[in-house]
């Protein structure tokens, strides 16, 4: 019996002690209901706590008696713990192992407040609530109540104003303008080329006196010295197709004759004078002529036009030409500057007029120099300045009416030989004649007697 006592005892210690418990728990979750104030409003709804929403629903007969609170901290007794004094919702007591009873009150929802037993919450009925989240109650028997979903606001971007770019605009750039372009250097100064004589003696015709060269016949010349001592004039005449020529022979010099009449056969002598006007035949041969081309005998020095010995002059007449190409233009630089340079010279005139100067020939140098002279002076120096420059020019020996006279004749690629009218004149040329152009300063007259060749009969061409 005292042992039955004493289990009796233990259990109602045992019973008392989970009674205490559950208590406990109860008066914890009451207060802290109390804290919230949480209501519930005759709709059914309660307020105070944002996450309470929903019914319960009443013993209208229509419902299982439970209502499910929402929230997001779960339920407001359904972890309290289990214990012997805790009903189901039916009125039946259930019994439990007081190794069952949770004291943690960590899960408890803070926020929702337990409705009383038989409280009318909807208005319909009574019920005890569970602690399930996120249920509602309906008034035709589930009663479960859902809370509305959840949904962000609408996400609106405020409106940009238009991004524009702002208008590119170049700076002003300053104008182009090319740099100048530099004048071209000073060319360096043409070096004179021309033509040569020589007397190589490849065919020759000689004797103990004289030796007659005729290597370079095809060039337009024969090559002549005398090589005998003697004080007499000598003479060389050269027979050609349609002229006869006549010239003075110095003693021991070779010197240049050109074949002025072209192709043909020369008939050539060397002639000692013996007394009075009769001259003796030294040496003498006869050549037949086929030229390299016809300006052959007027490119090259020859007794009356010797500007090889004349380096001056040629020195001149390269400055003057430079390195034009142009063969009327050599011409027109080298006629005007000799019309222009020099002046008649008439003292010489008149000492050659009294005989008083047999056989003068132009020394081209000493005419340069002393810029002055005669006809033969002004064309001698200025076929000698074109023949050097590459021109072909003839030394033209006649009469301008009656008195014995000189001028030029000249050769270019588009006009040929210019004889009648070579006196440039801005738009026609005019007959060249060196010493009435000058002496008369191209006056009016003067340029009209040169005219167009009406006075002027040419006899001999150098």
């Amino acid at each position: 019996m005292r042992s039955l006592r004493h289990n009796n005892h233990n259990g109602i210690l045992l019973r008392l002690a989970s009674a205490a418990v559950l208590a406990a728990v109860i008066l914890s979750s009451v207060t802290l209901a109390a804290c919230k104030k949480t209501t519930v409003t005759p709709g059914g709804s309660s307020s105070g706590d944002p996450s309470i929403d929903g019914s319960l629903s009443g013993p209208d007969g229509s419902g299982d008696g439970t209502s499910v609170g929402s929230g997001s901290h779960g339920s407001s007794g359904g972890d309290t713990g289990d214990t012997d004094d805790v009903t189901d919702g039916t009125g039946t007591e259930t019994e439990t192992d007081a190794s069952d009873v949770t004291n943690d009150t960590d899960d408890v929802d803070p926020g929702t407040e337990p409705p009383e037993t038989g409280e009318d919450t909807s208005g319909s009925g009574s019920g005890t609530t569970s602690g399930n989240v996120s249920v509602t109650t309906s008034g035709s028997g589930s009663g479960t109540t859902n809370k509305p979903p959840v949904t962000d606001p609408p996400v609106t971007n405020k409106p940009q104003p238009p991004v524009t770019n702002p208008p590119v605009t170049n700076p002003p750039q300053p104008p182009v303008t090319s740099a100048p372009t530099p004048p071209d250097p000073p060319q360096p100064p043409a070096i004179p080329t021309y033509l040569t004589v020589s007397a190589p003696g490849t065919a020759t015709k000689q004797n103990d006196k004289a030796v007659i060269d005729y290597s370079n016949m095809t060039d337009g010349y024969v090559m002549i010295r005398y090589t005998a001592q003697t004080s007499a004039r000598l003479k060389v005449q050269l027979n050609g197709p349609t002229t006869l020529y006549k010239y003075d022979l110095p003693v021991g010099q070779w010197v240049a004759f050109p074949l002025s009449d072209g192709d043909g056969t020369y008939k050539i002598g060397v002639y000692e004078n013996v007394v009075d006007n009769k001259y003796a035949t030294v040496l003498s041969v006869s050549i037949s002529v086929t030229m390299k081309d016809q300006f052959a005998p007027f490119l090259r020095s020859n007794q009356y036009v010797n500007f090889e010995a004349a380096p001056n002059t040629i020195n001149k007449a390269w400055e003057l030409v430079g390195h034009e190409k142009d063969t009327l233009r050599k011409v027109e630089k080298i006629y005007t500057y000799v019309i222009r340079s020099l002046t008649y010279d008439k003292a010489k005139a008149a000492t050659i007029s009294a005989g008083g100067m047999t056989g003068y020939l132009p020394v081209l140098d000493s005419v340069l120099a002393e810029k002055k002279g005669i006809c033969f002076d002004y064309a001698a120096l200025m076929t000698g300045m074109l023949r050097c420059t590459g021109v072909p020019c003839k030394l033209v020996v006649g009469y301008a009416d009656t008195s014995y006279h000189a001028w030029i004749s000249v050769w270019s690629e588009k006009e040929g030989w210019i004889e009648g009218v070579i006196h440039f004149q801005g738009a026609t040329w005019e007959r060249m004649d060196p010493t009435f152009a000058s002496s008369g300063n191209e006056s009016p007259d003067i340029m009209k007697y040169i005219g167009t060749g009406s006075h002027y009969n040419a006899k001999y061409f150098y």
